[in-house]
């Protein structure tokens, strides 16, 4: 258990290491170092926590984190349920600056491709198949 509580700080110190080193990557237009630190966030988008602080930090840098953004959003559509009733991923509704992004969500998770998806991945292979040919 002990060994569990130091990994879980190392994650949070990881992960604000490369939240500090995105920074000055982007001041400085370090593209390699950008994509290097997107890399390493994508695996961390496992938990509504996570997955809110990436989006949060995607949505910061929304024109060079894309596929962070990318892999939030198919996190956001997979545990739909998990977040919805999650009072901190809520949150991001009510903070001030962040109604774009809430408008964002919401349009990604009411989309007909996002339902449509959604329904296959519940669907076994045979009724995926015979509903594409509808």
């Amino acid at each position: 258990l002990a060994k569990d509580k130091n990994k879980k700080k190392n994650d949070v110190a990881t992960s604000n290491n490369i939240t500090d080193l995105l920074s000055v990557a982007s001041e400085y237009q370090l593209y390699s170092l950008i994509e290097r630190c997107e890399v390493c966030l994508i695996p961390t988008v496992k938990s509504p926590e996570s997955c809110k602080t990436a989006l949060l930090l995607a949505h910061q840098y929304d024109r060079i984190l894309k596929n962070l953004k990318k892999a939030c959003l198919e996190y956001v559509v997979e545990n739909s349920t998990l977040l919805l009733t999650n009072p901190s991923f809520l949150e991001l509704s009510l903070q001030e600056g962040h109604s774009e992004l809430w408008e964002e969500l919401k349009s990604e998770l009411l989309s007909p491709k996002t339902k449509r998806n959604k329904r296959r991945r519940l669907l076994s292979p045979a009724e995926s198949a015979a509903a594409a040919v509808r």
